[in-house]
């Protein structure tokens, strides 16, 4: 990928959080899979959670879509924060 697309320093840093974070994924996945009872498994929480982690890197990248010419996303300043309770207002 390094070969592929040019990279500054952040980004190299960034893709290789983003591998480390598709390796614990991995490593979490097949510690699911042997348990026998995997939705009791703090590691089904830390799956989730990493799976954040691994789009928030994704799309911190800005990889270019090949659907949509091969261009890059606009650069956002920024992560979006997961909305909380309090601040949800019901709209009538």
């Amino acid at each position: 990928m390094v070969s592929t697309y040019d990279f500054n320093d952040g980004e190299r840093q960034t893709l290789l959080e983003l591998c480390r974070t598709a390796d614990t994924l991995e490593h979490l996945a097949a510690l699911l899979l042997s348990t026998k009872k995997p939705l009791l498994q703090p590691a089904l929480l830390e799956q989730r959670q990493q799976c954040i982690v691994y789009a928030r890197l994704l799309a911190s990248l800005r990889l270019p879509d090949v659907e949509d010419g091969l261009k890059r996303a606009p650069h956002r300043t920024g992560v979006r924060t997961p909305y909380q309770v309090g601040q949800l207002k019901v709209v009538k």
